[in-house]
């Protein structure tokens, strides 16, 4: 079964989503990693100003499905904005992960950092991959 993937975003292997904005990129998860972990239960991430190295962790993720995974940041920079509302409520990560579930905005970013980024249609034909 094909997942919805919006054409406004790249797509990482670890199925996070990217929309960048000049020198700053929102980032969330997937819809099919929301399905994978389940309905979200926990949350964790950092505090606005907090500097970030391209993959090193930047986040915690639990839902009914799993125990929980560590998230790892596809780019380096310093976190612009974190979804509080996400935080208070996670079960908007699992509702809605590429509008209202986003997680953090990095400002400062060196796209050049991004590991084989893909676009929506590669994302797509990833997954059905996965599926095989």
């Amino acid at each position: 079964m094909r997942k919805y993937v919006p054409d406004d975003a790249i797509y990482t292997k670890e199925h996070l989503w990217l929309r960048f904005e000049g020198k700053k990129v929102c980032i969330g998860i997937t819809e099919y990693l929301a399905e994978e972990i389940g309905r979200v239960t926990e949350l964790d991430l950092p505090e606005e100003d907090d500097e970030i190295d391209f993959e090193t962790e930047f986040g915690f993720i639990a839902g009914k499905n799993n125990n929980g995974m560590d998230l790892f940041s596809p780019l380096s920079g310093t976190i612009a904005e974190v979804n509080a509302e996400a935080m208070e409520n996670p079960k908007l990560v699992s509702d809605d992960p590429y509008d209202e579930g986003w997680l953090v905005v990095l400002k400062g970013v060196n796209k050049d950092e991004l590991e084989e980024p893909m676009t929506a249609e590669e994302y797509g034909e990833y997954l059905q991959g996965l599926e095989e």
